[in-house]
């Protein structure tokens, strides 16, 4: 005895079937775009609650290890290496004559970076002496690039043998243990 079944019956069950499918997958889709959706709604509130520079972590909110990342950005651009922003002035200074359209849109940068220190609270918790020295080493950072808009390479100099001068005694305060030796580069 064989068993038909009613062409009929065959397609209703197929797109039946399909629909079932195409519903559920339909529910997924908008259960992952509303987690997606919010995730990117609370970070974006983070970032616009508390703003830091281009390409740096937000900080200021009292979460030392999130200020800690975003000094640590900052420091590494001004002073780690080679290519460095310290590094790189020093030696155009010394060229004769130095390049100071460079120089100038280099100054202009570090000024920026050199400021936007001042948002975070001391990696090591000491902030008794944070704000001198980060106004200390913002207002140098400024009289640098004043020197290289002035285009006066003995000002410009003595600005920056100033900043290379000042590590140590902010890192022996404010550097989490472990880490470099206080100048440019560590």
């Amino acid at each position: 005895m064989t068993f038909m079944v009613p062409m009929e019956s065959l397609l209703l069950f197929a797109e039946e079937f399909v629909m079932t499918r195409w519903v559920g997958r339909m529910i997924v889709l908008q259960a992952l775009l509303v987690a997606l959706l919010s995730t990117g709604a609370c970070k974006k509130a983070a970032e616009t609650s508390n703003p830091a520079p281009r390409g740096m972590p937000p900080g200021g909110d009292g979460d030392r290890g999130q200020a800690s990342a975003g000094i640590k950005v900052i420091m590494a651009k001004l002073t780690k290496g080679p290519q460095s922003l310290t590094s790189v002035i020093g030696k155009e200074l010394e060229a004769d004559p130095p390049p100071w359209d460079k120089i100038q849109e280099q100054t202009r940068e570090y000024v920026q970076l050199a400021s936007s220190m001042k948002q975070y609270e001391s990696p090591t918790g000491k902030n008794e002496s944070w704000p001198k020295f980060t106004t200390s080493y913002a207002e140098t950072a400024a009289a640098l690039d004043k020197a290289a808009q002035a285009k006066d390479r003995d000002a410009a100099l003595t600005a920056h043998k100033t900043i290379v001068g000042s590590c140590m005694a902010c890192h022996s305060e404010h550097k989490p243990k472990g880490g470099g030796r206080g100048r440019p580069g560590g």
